[in-house]
C-alpha cells in the first residue's frame, strides 16, 4: 500500500500548487483591464454586418417578413446601411400581402432604393478615372460635394451634388411617418439626416481618391515596421519568460514548505504572463492587418470581414481564457480560506485536506464549461447566427441527447450526491465491489482509482451503489497472529501487548496512532494454531506503514521470547488390516483439530 501514501501525498501537493493567493488575482485583473483599455482605443472600421439563421422576423400572427424588416403596430421599419454601417431607420406602411401591395411602397423596397441612390454618389468618372488599389476619380468632387434639403410637394427631400452638378441626385424623401417614428419634426429630422449623410458620403468619396491611396501606400511600410518591432519585443519577452520558467522548474535544492509555495506561485504567474504575451502577439498582427486592409478601398471589405469575425473571435476567446484563469485564482483563494477557517458549521476539519481539492476540481470544471459555452454563444452571434435560433436548436439537441444518454444523467446525479454527502474524496482509499484503490480523480461523471499494481480504474458514478471508504476520519489495523499450540498462550498475549505499547510510545510512530492499541485476545483456533487479534486505530491512510512496523516488532518480540508461530499440522497414522480382509497396508492421514 506504499503507492497509496505516495499518491495521496502527490494529490495534496498538486492541490497546494493551485493555491495562488491574492497576487495572481491582482495581476490578472490588471492585465484584463489593460487589454480592454487597449481594445477600446482601437475603433472598429465598421459596424458588424446584419444577418442570422432565419431569413426574416415573424409577426405575432406568424407572418414572415423580409430580412431586416420589423413590424411595430401598423408600421414596418428597416435600417438603411451604407459602407457596412447602419445610418438610420426609415418606415413604411404595414403590408399584409406583398404580392399585391397596390400603390403602397414596402419599406424593404424603399430601403433598397435609398441604398442604390447612395451608391450612385460613388460612381466613377469615366473621363478621368485611374484605378489604383481600388481607388478611382469619382464623378462628384469630394471638395465641393454637399447634401441639401429641398421641398417637393411640401415634403422635405434630400438631394446631393457638387459645384459642377448641383442637386442633381435625389437621395430620399422624409415622410411624416418617419418623423412620428423618430418623435421629431419633419424639418428637424431632415436636417439631422442631411448632416449625417453629408459627413458619411464625403468620407466615402475621399477614401476612393487616388491621391489619398498614394499617401496610404507611403504609410504601409511604417506600419509593417512598427508591427515587426513590436513583435520582436513581445517575442523576446516570451523567450525570457520561458527561460525563467524553465529555471524555476529545474530547481533541485531542497526547499521548505514556504519557499516551495513561493516558487510554485512564481511558476504559475510566469505561465500566465507567457499566455498573455503570446495572445498579444497574435492580436497585434490581426489588428495591424485590419488597419492596413482598411486603408484601401479594394480591401476594405476584407478588413471589415476580419474585424467583424476573426479579430472579434480572437478577442472573445482571449477574454474567455482570461476569465477562466481569474475564476481559477478566486476559487483557489476561496479554497485556501476554507482550509484555514472553519466557516462551514457541519464541516469536519479532518476531511478538509481531501475534500477541498476534490470540490475545487469539480467547481473548476463546471466553471470552465459555463464560461466556454457563453463564449460559443457570443461567437455564434459574431458570426451572424441568431442567438434565439441557436438556443432553440441547442435545447432540441439537449433534449434528444438527454433521452439517448440517460446513463450520463445518472452519472452526474450520483456524482453530485457523492460530493454533497462526502462519501469519499481525492486521496481516499475505497473499495467498490471487487475493485479498490486510491481515488486519483473524481468528477461528476466518473471516479478513477489507482490500485496497488498501478492500474487506473475508471468507474461511472452511476455504477457505484455500495462503496467502502477505508480512510474516512480514521483507519484501523486489524492484526491477527497464530501461536503454536505448545507455546505459552498467556505469555504470548503479554509479549504482543508489550510490542503494541512500545509502538504506541515510540515518538516516531505515536503521532500516527489515534488511540491505544486493543489486544482483543484469542479470536479463534485452527490447524494453524491459536489466533490472537489486535486492533490499532491510526490516522487516515497511516494503517499501512504502522501495520508494517507492528508486524516487524511482533515478529522480533516472539522470536526473542522463544514463542513459536503456529503453522498447519498433520498426523499420519498407518494401520494394518487383518489377514482375512486384505494383506496390504492402508495409510490414513488425520488432521489435528
Amino acid at each position: 500500500m506504499t503507492v497509496f501514501n505516495r499518491a495521496a501525498a502527490a494529490a495534496r501537493h498538486r492541490f497546494a500548487r493551485n493555491l495562488t493567493g491574492t497576487r495572481r488575482v491582482i495581476a490578472l485583473a490588471a492585465a484584463a483591464f489593460a487589454v480592454v483599455g487597449i481594445v477600446g482605443l482601437v475603433p472598429p472600421c465598421a459596424a458588424r454586418a446584419q444577418g442570422g439563421i432565419l431569413s426574416g422576423s415573424l409577426t405575432a400572427a406568424g407572418e414572415e417578413l423580409p430580412p431586416g424588416v420589423h413590424r411595430v403596430g401598423n408600421v414596418e421599419i428597416a435600417s438603411v446601411d451604407f459602407e457596412n454601417q447602419t445610418l438610420f431607420t426609415v418606415t413604411g406602411p404595414a403590408i399584409r400581402d406583398r404580392l399585391h401591395s397596390g400603390n403602397l411602397t414596402p419599406v424593404d423596397v424603399r430601403v433598397s432604393q435609398i441604398e442604390s441612390n447612395l451608391q450612385q454618389v460613388l460612381s466613377i468618372d469615366l473621363d478621368r478615372s485611374v484605378s489604383l488599389f481600388g481607388a478611382y476619380d469619382t464623378f462628384y468632387d469630394p471638395r465641393t460635394f454637399r447634401v441639401s434639403v429641398t421641398k417637393v410637394d411640401d415634403q422635405p427631400v434630400l438631394v446631393a451634388g457638387d459645384r459642377e452638378h448641383p442637386n442633381d441626385l435625389t437621395l430620399l424623401t422624409v415622410t411624416a411617418q418617419d418623423a412620428r417614428y423618430n418623435t421629431m419634426d419633419r424639418a428637424d429630422l431632415a436636417q439631422r439626416w442631411q448632416r449625417q449623410l453629408e459627413t458619411v458620403l464625403i468620407q466615402a468619396l475621399n477614401s476612393r481618391q487616388p491621391q489619398l491611396v498614394r499617401r496610404h501606400l507611403v504609410l504601409v511600410p511604417k506600419l509593417i515596421g512598427a508591427l515587426i518591432l513590436l513583435s520582436i519585443i513581445l517575442w523576446f519577452g516570451w523567450r525570457r519568460l520561458r527561460a525563467r520558467r524553465a529555471a524555476l522548474t529545474e530547481m533541485t535544492a531542497p526547499l521548505n514548505e514556504l519557499e516551495s509555495a513561493r516558487v510554485e506561485r512564481r511558476i504559475e504567474a510566469n505561465s500566465v504572463f507567457m499566455w498573455i504575451t503570446a495572445s498579444c502577439l497574435i492580436a497585434t498582427w490581426l489588428g495591424g492587418l485590419v488597419w492596413i486592409l482598411s486603408l484601401f478601398p479594394a480591401t476594405a471589405v476584407a478588413a471589415e470581414s476580419v474585424w467583424a469575425q476573426l479579430l472579434r473571435l480572437v478577442l472573445i476567446w482571449f477574454l474567455a481564457g482570461l476569465l477562466d484563469r481569474l475564476a481559477n485564482a478566486l476559487i483557489n483563494h476561496f479554497a485556501a480560506a476554507w482550509t484555514k477557517s472553519p466557516f462551514l458549521l457541519r464541516d469536519d476539519p479532518s476531511r478538509r485536506p481531501l475534500r477541498v481539492p476534490t470540490i475545487v476540481r469539480v467547481v473548476e470544471g463546471f466553471k470552465a464549461v459555463v464560461i466556454y459555452l457563453v463564449a460559443v454563444g457570443i461567437s455564434f452571434d459574431v458570426l451572424g447566427f441568431s442567438t434565439v435560433s441557436v438556443l432553440t436548436i441547442g435545447a432540441a439537441v439537449a433534449l434528444a441527447a438527454s433521452l439517448a444518454a440517460q446513463g450520463i444523467i445518472k452519472d452526474l446525479t450520483n456524482g453530485f450526491l457523492i460530493l454533497a454527502e462526502d462519501q469519499y474524496a481525492i486521496g481516499d482509499v475505497i473499495m467498490v465491489g471487487a475493485l479498490g484503490g486510491i481515488v486519483e480523480n473524481l468528477t461528476l461523471r466518473v471516479t478513477q482509482l489507482r490500485n496497488d499494481s498501478g492500474r487506473l480504474i475508471t468507474i461511472p458514478n452511476s455504477q457505484i451503489a455500495v462503496v467502502e471508504n477505508l480512510t474516512r476520519t480514521w483507519s484501523r489495523i486489524d492484526f491477527t497472529v497464530n501461536i503454536a499450540y505448545d507455546s505459552d498462550l498467556e505469555r504470548a498475549i503479554e509479549v504482543i501487548s508489550g510490542a503494541a505499547r512500545e509502538l504506541c510510545g515510540d515518538p516516531k510512530w505515536s503521532p500516527l496512532i489515534g488511540a491505544p492499541p486493543e489486544v482483543l485476545g484469542v479470536e479463534s483456533f485452527s490447524c494453524a494454531g491459536v489466533a490472537i487479534r489486535v486492533w490499532i486505530v491510526t490516522l487516515p491512510l497511516q494503517q499501512y506503514p504502522v501495520g508494517r512496523e507492528f508486524n516487524r516488532r511482533v515478529y522480533l518480540a516472539l522470536r526473542e521470547h522463544d514463542i513459536r508461530i503456529g503453522m498447519p499440522q498433520q498426523i499420519v497414522r498407518t494401520e494394518v488390516s487383518t489377514p482375512q480382509a486384505a494383506p496390504e497396508a492402508h495409510a490414513r492421514i488425520t488432521t489435528l483439530p
